[in-house]
């Protein structure tokens, strides 16, 4: 099992030429040369989990919205389907008060 974590930092700054609309083809492809299984992600608005939802269609996701944020995905968690199977879920808390513990029971299927 190969699981991956990514930072794509947030589309959301102003970072010039490193925005995410420049970077965000070259993300996916560097993501797909690792072949993962699972990638878990940070720091994800709505935008970036649309793009990449698309982009690895044979995965499945998962990302709890950031209420205080937005509704943004944030953390969010993408596996492939033809190797795993969606559980349950499950949000603890606030701490801080902006930010949630996730997690996801995912098997193989």
């Amino acid at each position: 099992m190969r699981i991956l974590t990514c930072n794509i930092r947030t589309s959301t700054a102003d970072d010039g030429e490193n925005h995410w609309e420049y970077r965000k083809e070259y993300c996916c492809e560097v993501i797909e040369a690792h072949s993962p299984d699972i990638v878990c992600f940070q720091e994800m608005k709505r935008d970036q989990f649309v793009h990449v939802q698309s982009y690895f269609r044979p995965f499945k996701s998962y990302g709890i919205p950031d209420v205080p944020a937005g509704q943004n995905p944030v953390n969010a968690i993408f596996y492939r389907s033809d190797c795993f199977q969606f559980i349950t879920d499950s949000v603890c808390g606030n701490y801080p008060s902006d930010h949630y513990f996730v997690s996801a029971d995912v098997v193989g299927a």
